[in-house]
């Protein structure tokens, strides 16, 4: 056997949390340490692997201030430590004012409908989406007796949380 599968059988894995992402070049994304998702996304983990695994494409992917590696289809990438690390379009691609979110109609489409599936479950009621694909900035319109159910219906459906929340009462 190989030390990758030798690993794997004695790692107890008890949960997952997966993101499929499409994106089209510029994009570039940096994720915070585990230790500060992991209360967010599975606050009962006691430890945060993140991989990212190439399935189209090519994209580059390393360490947060360290230079990246490419990969290409196939490839995976693993941060066992859970370390904050960025993936990109380019090697020289970081986040910052000319890096657009990823995100068109299509995709937003696909995660209102999840959302729409899932909202019973926490008593939210997804009303409305608005997509800006120049910028991939989108914004949906929800009731929830809570920010927290908010969150939980994004968390649940699709992953793809929200930047902010900003809770609104409603005009005459």
């Amino acid at each position: 056997m190989d030390p990758l599968s030798d690993l794997l059988r004695v790692v107890r894995l008890d949960g997952a949390y997966f993101y499929a992402v499409e994106a089209a070049a510029p994009w570039s994304v940096e994720t915070a340490p585990a230790r500060e998702l992991t209360p967010r996304i599975m606050p009962a983990a006691e430890h945060l692997i993140s991989y990212h695994i190439v399935t189209d494409g090519h994209c580059y992917g390393g360490l947060a201030g360290e230079d990246p590696v490419e990969l290409v289809r196939g490839d995976a990438i693993v941060f066992p430590q859970g370390d904050a690390h960025v993936m990109s379009s380019e090697r020289d691609k970081r986040p910052g004012a000319d890096v657009h979110r990823v995100f068109s109609t299509d995709a937003a489409e696909g995660a209102h409908q999840k959302d729409l599936a899932t909202q019973d479950k926490h008593d939210a009621k997804y009303l409305k989406y608005w997509v800006n694909e120049q910028s991939g900035d989108v914004f949906c319109l929800v009731e929830a007796p809570t920010k927290e159910a908010a969150i939980r219906v994004h968390q649940e459906a699709h992953g793809l949380l929200a930047d902010e929340i900003v809770e609104v009462v409603e005009g005459l």
